[in-house]
């Protein structure tokens, strides 16, 4: 009975919670303040054939906000796609908690940062490179 009363209380909470996120931000406005939100743009070729490589990159786009620290999580189809490399050398980035791929699972994995300033602007974090095993 317990639980069931706690698991009620703590749905409640969360709807609460939610509720008041969207009345403090709303229409890109944060508490009445207009927010200029970035953006991540991947570019990688339109037509790829199989087993030759290709690259992809993942650029950051700030707009015109300091940026010292992205997270930057992507899935792939381990079945089509293999990563071959992992490029971050041209990053804003100097420090990764998290820098790693797994090709059985699918997944690329990037949380960086940098001290003050940071970066403001267009930069990109990553290069991948991958090798197309099958069509689809």
């Amino acid at each position: 009975m317990k639980r069931e009363k706690f698991g009620l209380l703590s749905g409640f909470i969360a709807v609460i919670a939610v509720l008041l996120l969207v009345l403090i931000y709303r229409n890109g406005r944060l508490l009445g303040t207009i927010t200029n939100q970035g953006s991540f743009t991947m570019t990688a070729p339109k037509n790829v054939i199989i087993q030759v490589p290709f690259q992809m990159t993942v650029d950051l786009d700030t707009k015109s906000n300091k940026v010292n620290a992205v997270g930057v999580y992507l899935s792939f189809d381990p079945a089509r796609l293999q990563l071959l490399q992992l490029d971050s050398q041209q990053s804003f980035c100097q420090f990764y908690p998290e820098k790693k791929f797994d090709n059985q699972l699918g997944l690329i994995s990037l949380a960086c940062g940098s001290p003050h300033p940071g970066v403001t602007g267009k930069n990109t974090l990553l290069v991948l490179e991958f090798i197309p095993t099958k069509l689809g």
